[in-house]
């Protein structure tokens, strides 16, 4: 193999150094170091084309910095689309992707440079500094940079309302360039460097909680932010059409070529707002399959940066086997999924919809089922309600276009004396059980799935009665869309009651273990709390943590098991997700020093991401919270909590209260992060706090 010469091997130093000069960022490059070599994160450098890639058998697509998903996808999220398209063209190539994520955005290009990444698949606006260093790729979609400001205020609607105020973006971004040539043709207003590590969205939600004034944004950034906030407007267009694209370093003609032939070939630039009806042939084609659905339990959620749910998963699959890329789409209330579907927003419905003539009425036509529910009625647990009989004079809330309604009509019209009253359309059948739990309503009916996942949560509600037995659940598609919908059915046969369909089910319907958590007898006799206090006090000192509490973490986790791993992956005694433990430089936490090491570590992490201002006990507990359920949760509870007039800086009967409500459509669907299973985290830090007060009363610090 031929050497590379000195001069050809200190461009990247030099293209580097240029970078960082050209946006005006001093200082050294930070590094992520690996504790257990001491090396920087990465498995290598390499700077070579194609051939080397193959020859290693991956290519690295560098992203942004985050240490879980930016948001839960609604459909049209520009990063979480992106990375999905790099991901499907690097498998196209019949390589491994790798996904790196660089520590601040200002660090794509050097990182890209330097050899430890091979693509940059970050929303990345091409722009005459950054096409100096690196070489782009046909543009994948069209955008223009908006000004954004906050709804209420209504004094900006040209560039020559912004005298006297202060725009807040990142130097790195091409936001910046855009905001100075701003600035030359109508001075009088200033310019905030926003922090790095700060993606753009976190900047708007900044606007909107008043840290900053105005920011800019891309167009299809700002629609995905808009979908779900009402708080926010776009003050006017700051350029003209910009196209995006990924950039590789300038020695990669075979690189570029490969990923030119990709985009050229697949649908790539397509967003989620695209209208358009395709049967299975033209899916192919355009290797995108967009399914409708619901931000639910049941249907689609993230949790701990994992997407999630029955309906995604089986979903998931089907796309995977077809070999098209998935895109998950939640139209604003559940009742527009088959407008959206029959006006080509979507392709397929997964969201847990039952079989009814009346939705076959309206050109919808379903697949065979793969799953099957009882409607029952739900009433309260000490509700004496025993049979049919029982229900005159009842009131029953529901929701007028859901298949419940039909099957509580035909009681009325056998003679039943029912009072069958209207919800409002944009209620969640769990909306419905939790008027029923608190005393809002009466009665409401719910599918028997549904009732098992609030089961595992609640023991204030039960199915007092079975109204309809065995309801076919399917996919729903146009009537017209017969060769997907022949696909589709091909795959429900195949998987049906097979292995991944069990566990999937059971998995997200079944499973009501309630694992009982104590404190271990030897404590009170012995001081020792686990086989390894002296590794936990090592390393709760290092990080600022009481090392008692580190432990009842580490028990409520593990349970004093090393070898611990979850259905989801997480690892060791403190059962750290792979992608993170990754993320903090560990390759494996295969011992019992590394589990404990990476888990105290995270805990630092998450815990000083929250503001200094909050009290450290505070920002301890949610620090806690988001471990258990991701950090972007605990973040959509505090705005929450702030809108209900609560403290956003206080834990308890706060953002806790604010956490347990993000399990409510009327404030998931307005959530960045969307439904989260608010008494998770909540029970967690409960839990675990009364472990510590346990130890601390019995071991000394």
């Amino acid at each position: 193999m031929r050497r590379k010469s000195a001069a050809a091997a200190a461009l990247p130093i030099l293209a580097t150094a240029l970078w960082m000069l050209a946006c005006g960022i001093n200082g050294a490059e930070p590094q992520v170091i690996a504790p257990q070599t001491g090396r920087p994160t990465g498995e290598y450098i390499e700077t070579g084309d194609m051939d080397r890639l193959a020859a290693r058998g991956k290519i690295r697509i560098l992203v942004p910095p985050q240490l879980e998903k930016p948001y839960l996808p609604r459909g049209g999220s520009p990063l979480d689309s992106e990375r999905s398209m790099a991901r499907a063209f690097v498998r196209e190539t019949g390589l491994q992707p790798k996904i790196v994520q660089v520590e601040e955005y200002k660090d794509l290009i050097p990182w890209l440079l330097e050899g430890r990444g091979d693509v940059i698949a970050a929303s990345y606006t091409i722009t005459p500094k950054r096409a100096r260093l690196v070489d782009f790729s046909d543009p994948i979609r069209s955008v223009v940079e908006q000004v954004i400001c906050r709804d209420d205020d209504a004094a900006i609607k040209a560039p020559e309302d912004l005298k006297n105020r202060i725009i807040a973006v990142r130097r790195s971004s091409s936001y910046w360039d855009s905001v100075i040539s701003l600035q030359k043709k109508y001075p009088g207003f200033f310019i905030e460097a926003a922090p790095e590590r700060l993606d753009s969205e976190e900047i708007i939600y900044g606007i909107a909680r008043g840290d900053y004034d105005i920011t800019v944004a891309d167009s299809n950034l700002a629609q995905a932010v808009f979908s779900y906030r009402s708080d926010l407007r776009i003050a006017f267009n700051l350029t003209k059409s910009r196209n995006i694209a990924w950039a590789v370093r300038q020695n990669s003609p075979k690189l570029l070529a490969a990923i030119n032939s990709f985009i050229a070939t697949s649908a790539v630039g397509h967003q989620h707002t695209d209208m358009y009806r395709a049967d299975m042939p033209e899916i192919k084609e355009r290797k995108l399959l967009r399914v409708l659905t619901r931000n639910s339990a049941a249907t689609y959620y993230l949790w701990r940066g994992k997407l999630q749910g029955f309906d995604y998963a089986l979903a998931r699959k089907f796309a995977t086997g077809q070999k098209v890329r998935l895109e998950m789409i939640v139209p604003p209330d559940r009742n527009q999924l088959i407008d959206w579907l029959l006006e080509g927003r979507g392709d397929v419905i997964a969201a847990s919809m039952s079989v009814t003539d009346n939705r076959r009425a309206r050109g919808v036509a379903f697949s065979d089922p793969y799953n099957y529910v009882d409607e029952v009625l739900v009433a309260r647990t000490e509700d004496p309600l025993a049979s049919l009989a029982d229900l005159n004079g009842r009131r029953i809330v529901l929701c007028r276009n859901s298949s419940h309604w039909d099957t509580v009509s035909d009681l009325v019209r056998q003679g039943y004396g029912i009072d069958l009253e209207a919800a409002p359309d944009d209620m969640e059948p769990e909306d419905l059980i939790d008027g029923v739990a608190n005393g809002t309503y009466d009665l409401t009916v719910a599918d028997s799935n549904i009732l098992e996942i609030e089961d595992m949560m609640r023991d204030d509600v039960r199915a007092a009665l079975t109204l309809r037995k065995d309801v076919p659940v399917a996919f729903a598609v146009r009537a017209a869309d017969t060769r997907l919908l022949h696909e589709l059915n091909r795959y429900v046969r195949r998987s049906y009651r097979g292995m991944f369909y069990n566990m999937t089910k059971k998995k997200y319907f079944s499973n009501k273990r309630q694992i009982k958590r104590r404190v271990p007898a030897r404590t009170r006799n012995t001081g020792q709390i686990s086989p390894w206090d002296d590794t936990v006090r090592r390393y709760a000192q290092r990080y600022g943590f009481d090392w008692r509490l580190m432990v009842a973490q580490m028990y409520y986790e593990s349970k004093f098991n090393p070898r611990a791993e979850s259905s989801m992956g997480a690892k060791g005694l403190m059962q750290v997700l792979p992608k993170t433990y990754r993320s903090l430089g560990f390759r494996e936490v295969t011992t019992p020093e590394k589990g404990i090491w990476a888990g105290i570590r995270y805990m630092s992490i998450l815990r000083d991401r929250f503001e200094a201002d909050v009290p450290a006990t505070e920002r301890t507990w949610m620090a806690m919270a988001s471990y258990n359920a991701g950090y972007g949760h605990v973040l959509d509870a505090r705005r929450l909590a702030e809108q209900l007039g609560l403290n956003p800086n206080r834990w308890d009967d706060n953002v806790e209260k604010a956490m347990l409500m993000l399990r409510y459509s009327r404030y998931a669907r307005r959530a960045r992060f969307g439904y989260v299973r608010g008494d998770r985290p909540v029970k967690y830090v409960n839990e675990i706090r009364k472990l510590y007060n346990a130890y601390a009363e019995t071991v000394p610090r």
